[in-house]
């Protein structure tokens, strides 16, 4: 039996492992909420660093990942007027990383008792 190239070519494409696909970033926040990231360098690679600063005049409630971490989901709520960093990997290989993230306003405590004294 004569195997043709094309036919070789063709089991080699289909038996080739596949990479992932690339998650996307995305950053769905307040206006008044700011995210950027920072690739911390030491000794033993790169700490990913995603940091959230609130400027809202409540709490947010957030959910961060990377496109090198999408899974688990770190979860945080950031103060108003306040910044929070989390670090969502270690002594990663390489410095590049994109952060998704989602913030949410948490309502506003209620001050007074149910009649409002």
């Amino acid at each position: 039996m004569k195997w043709s190239s094309s036919v070789f070519v063709a089991a080699l494409v289909l038996a080739w492992p596949q990479a992932p696909a690339a998650a996307e970033s995305s950053i769905e926040v307040p206006e008044c909420v700011a995210v950027r990231s920072e690739a911390r360098t030491h000794e033993h690679g790169f700490d990913h660093v995603v940091h959230i600063r609130n400027g809202c005049p409540v709490a947010v409630q957030c959910v961060v990942s990377t496109t090198r971490d999408p899974e688990p989901s770190h979860r945080l709520t950031v103060p108003a007027g306040e910044e929070k960093g989390i670090v969502t990997r270690t002594r990663a290989r390489r410095p590049e990383f994109e952060p998704t993230v989602s913030c949410k306003r948490r309502a506003r405590a209620q001050l007074s008792g149910p009649h409002g004294s």
